[in-house]
């Protein structure tokens, strides 16, 4: 998609689910409304994005949260439990 593409998809959303990664820089084009859900892989959970989200006044949860900000863990695989997302968007006001 073009930049503004995605600064049109973002800026529209009322929630974003996603893994950590790059492409959570978006987040800078979503309204303050909007919320967030950070999927993390085992082993790697930095703050960056529940920073910025804290920042722009967005309300995030995130999945698998371990604490870990080193890069080490980066390359871990991504499990979603699926009890685990409901009890996000039931926090978040989505259920």
């Amino acid at each position: 998609r073009s930049v503004q593409e995605q600064i049109g998809l973002f800026n529209k959303a009322e929630l974003i689910v996603a893994p950590h990664g790059a492409a959570f820089a978006n987040l800078l084009w979503c309204a303050p409304e909007c919320s967030v859900i950070e999927c993390f892989g085992e082993g790697y959970s930095p703050p960056y994005y529940r920073n910025l989200a804290a920042f722009t006044g967005m309300r995030y949860a995130c999945i698998g949260d371990t604490g870990n900000s080193h890069w080490t863990g980066v390359s871990g695989d991504i499990h979603i439990n699926i009890r685990e997302l409901d009890e996000c968007l039931e926090k978040l006001g989505f259920s």
